[in-house]
């Protein structure tokens, strides 16, 4: 797509790029947010992987040989930026559970047991059953969510 024609007159002009990258902004920003929030789960992060996105795609609009496939560029763009920052295989699971919408928490192993008796003790899980097979699960989880960034942590 070329760029505004300098013409006086009703002659029809084609949009400028910044025109076509503004209105897939306001299009597509809210459903890229998101996808992104998803992935890297901190608002922060997928803001700059978002506004990253977009700006790439202002950068290299004229190397596009199908400006048409500026939406699929953008997504795809969006996904490379959130898989580069999540690093590890360990982060890059936990990204692709939090997305697909994967529940942690249904991994956890049940122990009716050990959380009652927390509970009538009122103390916690890791006093009252030091050994549960559900603490275990717990101190794990809270391991994996320290080891990542902390821009990435729920």
């Amino acid at each position: 797509m070329g760029e505004r024609a300098a013409s006086g007159g009703d002659v029809a002009t084609e949009p400028t790029r910044a025109e076509l990258v503004e209105v897939l902004f306001r299009r597509h920003y809210a459903e890229l947010l998101r996808l992104a929030v998803v992935m890297l789960g901190s608002r922060e992060a997928a803001e700059d992987a978002v506004q990253d996105a977009f700006v790439s795609l202002h950068r290299n609009w004229r190397s596009m040989r199908d400006p048409e496939a500026a939406e699929a560029y953008l997504r795809s763009a969006v996904l490379n930026r959130c898989r580069s920052s999540v690093g590890s295989a360990a982060e890059a699971e936990a990204a692709v559970r939090r997305f697909a919408g994967l529940d942690v928490y249904a991994r956890l192993p049940e122990d009716r047991s050990a959380t009652d008796r927390a509970w009538r003790r009122g103390v916690a899980l890791a006093e009252a059953a030091p050994r549960s097979p559900l603490r275990a699960a717990i101190a794990d989880l809270a391991r994996s969510v320290c080891r990542l960034p902390v821009r990435a942590r729920p």
